[in-house]
């Protein structure tokens, strides 16, 4: 699944979005038998998550991963969702869900 980025500007009062395809090749943390960092290596940046727990640990690789691509800029707040939640709700509604999410990040930001 395709992820966004949003850049929020809090000063000058705007929001960007930055789309990162799954197929983006990015430097991704790996781990050796035992789940320890041994370094990072180039592959498709949706298989960050793959390491880690499958929860939080994972989303920091991949938050990582994203950080990296973008030369080391800070990634301040992500959320993960199911992949599931399309097929539950269909992409409409899921569409509907986000926009209403990000008017409340924003309300919360602005």
């Amino acid at each position: 699944m395709d992820s966004r980025l949003i850049v929020i500007d809090s000063k000058n009062k705007t929001v960007r979005q930055l789309k990162i395809d799954c197929d983006t090749m990015a430097e991704v943390t790996v781990l050796d038998m035992l789940g320890n960092p041994v370094g990072t290596t180039q592959m498709q940046i949706s298989l960050a998550h793959g390491f880690g727990d499958g929860r939080e640990e994972s989303c920091g690789y991949a938050r990582d991963a994203v950080s990296r691509l973008l030369q080391g800029e800070s990634i301040d707040f992500y959320r993960a969702q199911s992949g599931g939640l399309r097929q539950l709700y269909g992409p409409q509604v899921l569409q509907i869900l986000l926009k209403v999410w990000k008017v409340r990040l924003l309300q919360k930001v602005l």
